[in-house]
């Protein structure tokens, strides 16, 4: 008896036979197929959640810098007018 010969397991040995070795063949084949596709759907909902935290980080950005904006000093050329005469206040 060889030391890898389990008489549990009839018919089986390291090298196997070439159906055994076909069928693990398409598992693995199989198996490779399905993490890619598993791979691909978790990418493509990775972009979608990146592609829309970027979007609402622009939105933000936006509304800020409009309101920032909004409450800035307004500039622009003035000149000073004095007048000589009183003006006078309508009482009612």
């Amino acid at each position: 008896m060889q030391p890898y010969d389990n008489p549990r397991l009839p018919g089986w040995s390291p090298r196997g036979t070439w159906i055994q070795r076909a069928l693990i063949g398409v598992v693995a084949l199989s198996l490779a197929i399905v993490a890619t596709l598993f791979l691909t759907v978790a990418l493509i909902a990775g972009a979608f959640i990146a592609l829309a935290i970027g979007i609402r980080f622009w939105w933000t950005l936006r509304k800020l810098r409009k309101q920032a904006k909004a409450t800035e000093a307004l500039e622009g050329e003035y000149t000073v007018l004095e007048r000589s005469d009183k003006v006078e206040r309508i009482e009612h």
